[in-house]
């Protein structure tokens, strides 16, 4: 499973419902929760998400907000030996650095930003959401008709979770979060649970 590290303005873009970005957003977090990607995001991006969607999200609305994020990615850390780094690496921007150098600690195949040209010093792939989707998509789709067309064995349908009807999707993943907006909880699993029940899988 590719790991993918979700810069703040993404993640944003999603929470504060940012014209003409939200549904790319959105669609990067559906995979997420359904266990296609395993997404990441730093300690730093939790912090930045709390401060600025608080007016959007006041009192402890902000953290059901929060505690979704926690649910949907894995936190990768930002530790003295990541700030050090990053202030030997010189970069343009020091948060950019330190969100880089959280990527590549963990092992990041990409990192997933808008702002793609403040990450020219980087050494792992840098794409904005609409790259990354075009890129990911086209190559599962190429994979699905593969496999619909050899004759050979035909495999669980639960191997296939990566070709899952986008649309059934992404309404689960809306009312995923909406448990989590009204106080409830649920996890990964139950999510794709939820999906194999409503595609008649056993």
């Amino acid at each position: 499973m590719k790991k993918i590290f979700l810069d703040t303005n993404v993640i944003l873009d999603y929470y504060l419902d940012r014209e003409g970005f939200s549904d790319e957003a959105e669609r990067i977090f559906t995979y997420g929760c359904g266990n296609i990607l395993s997404l990441f995001i730093s300690s730093l991006s939790f912090s930045n998400v709390a401060y600025i969607a608080r007016k959007k999200f006041p009192g402890d609305a902000i953290y059901s907000v929060l505690e979704s994020l926690l649910e949907f990615a894995e936190v990768s850390s930002v530790d003295s030996h990541i700030v050090k780094s990053s202030v030997s690496l010189r970069a343009k921007d020091f948060e950019d650095a330190m969100q880089y150098l959280s990527a590549k600690e963990i092992g990041a195949d990409c990192i997933v930003t808008r702002n793609v040209k403040d990450f020219d010093f980087a050494e792992i792939e840098v794409l904005t959401p609409h790259e990354f989707l075009e890129k990911n998509m086209n190559s599962s789709r190429k994979r699905v008709e593969m496999s619909m067309n050899t004759k050979s064995s035909v495999e669980p349908a639960e191997s296939y979770l990566d070709v899952l009807d986008e649309n059934l999707m992404r309404e689960t993943f809306e009312l995923a979060h909406q448990d989590y907006l009204d106080g409830h909880s649920v996890s990964n699993s139950q999510v794709v649970d939820y999906i194999k029940g409503e595609l008649g899988w056993k």
